[in-house]
């Protein structure tokens, strides 16, 4: 995963935040294990910048965005089909592979929308 120390850096930001919210603390007041508070209680809300950061890499991976990977190593795929086709000014190609790679962020950014719904509460109800 080439955005790893990124998702890595972002989730220890969010969880260092949310283990000084209060709900957190009420938690702790209550006696819930550390364990438990980590994981349904700080994890949760942290995992929605994730989802977001990996919904718009996974939605421009599929979409073309390895590009310059396909034609720097010769490998077919959408990236190299859209250099072909700019090279040769071939409009429905080019029209074609911005319509797939619109389709697949569109796409992406509905799971996401989906999974925040599952990891926020708050979402639910809008």
């Amino acid at each position: 995963m080439l955005y790893a120390g990124i998702y890595a850096r972002v989730l220890r930001s969010e969880m260092m935040t949310a283990l000084d919210e209060d709900y957190v603390r009420t938690a702790r007041a209550k006696g819930v294990s550390e364990r438990r508070i980590l994981i349904t209680h700080a994890l949760r809300c942290s995992l929605i910048p994730i989802v977001s950061l990996f919904g718009l890499d996974f939605g421009a991976l599929v979409g073309g965005s390895a590009l310059l990977t396909e034609v720097v190593f010769g490998l077919p795929g959408v990236g190299r089909l859209t250099y072909t086709a700019l090279q040769n000014l071939d409009l429905p190609v080019i029209l074609g592979t911005v319509l797939y790679a619109a389709f697949f962020v569109v796409l992406s950014n509905a799971v996401v929308d989906l999974v925040y719904a599952a990891l926020d509460p708050r979402v639910r109800h809008v």
